[in-house]
Order: structure tokens, then C-alpha cells, then sequence
């Protein structure tokens, strides 16, 4: 009887050290497709926004935990430098922290509405929706 309280005490133990190593690699995993998610959304997002200056390109910015506030007067006009300082800004995020990919430019509800030739109405949407689908497979417990 004795033998088997002890097998049953060791065998809790390494059920849940086992049960705590899972949940740290959801953890760890469900924040890694969280990035992926992010940072495909804001590159689809960020090219298929129409160029006249690159303002509106530049203005996609990721904030942690809360929106960005406020637009920039910068420029990227190919979209690098903004895509390369939205996947630092992703990458270097907690697993408890939210992504907020915003554009506080007055203008780009009429570039998302179709009032540019160069991107179809929708743009902003359809981002999201790709993002999506590029992870659509990504497993979190391995």
C-alpha cells in the first residue's frame, strides 16, 4: 500500500513537471505565431498602401500594449525602413504584451476606401486577412 502511494506521489510529479513544460512551450510557441501573424499583417499592409510621397507607408507603426498616438512627417516611399523598424519593434515583444499595427493619418480611411487607383478599397482588410492565412498552419503545441 505503501509502495503504491509513493508511486502515485512520484508519478504526480512527473505529470506535472510534464504538464509545466508543455505550457511553457504554448507559451513560448503561441507568442512566436503571434509575431509571425503581426509582422505579416504590417508588411502586407505596408506595400499594398498607395505611394505619392511615402507618408502614408512611413505613418504604419507599431505600438506595444496601445496604439501609436500622432502621425510622423517621415517618408519611406519602398516601405523598408518602416517594414525593418515594425519586425525590431514586434520581434523584441513579451508573450504577455499585444501588437498594435495603426496608421493616425486623416487620410488613409479614404486611401482604404478606394481613393487611390494604385490599391483597391479594402486594402487595410485584406492585409489582415492575409496575415492571417500565412499562419494559418502554424502549430502551437509541437
Amino acid at each position: 500500500m505503501v509502495n503504491n502511494r509513493v508511486r502515485k506521489v512520484a508519478n504526480l510529479k512527473q505529470f506535472n513537471k510534464k504538464i509545466n513544460k508543455i505550457a511553457a512551450g504554448i507559451e513560448l510557441e503561441a507568442n512566436t505565431v503571434k509575431k509571425k501573424v503581426a509582422i505579416a499583417i504590417d508588411q502586407v499592409v505596408t506595400l499594398a498602401t498607395p505611394v505619392d510621397t511615402g507618408r502614408a507607408r512611413a505613418n504604419w507603426r507599431v505600438g506595444i500594449d496601445a496604439p501609436v498616438q500622432g502621425t510622423t512627417e517621415d517618408t519611406d516611399k519602398n516601405g523598408q525602413a518602416t517594414l525593418q523598424a515594425a519586425k525590431d519593434k514586434i520581434n523584441s515583444t513579451d508573450s504577455g504584451e499585444d501588437i498594435f499595427i495603426s496608421n493616425s493619418l486623416p487620410y488613409i480611411g479614404k486611401l482604404n476606401d478606394g481613393s487611390s487607383a494604385q490599391a483597391p478599397a479594402g486594402f487595410v482588410e485584406k492585409a489582415i486577412q492575409k496575415g492571417i492565412n500565412a499562419v494559418a498552419n502554424a502549430r502551437i503545441i509541437k
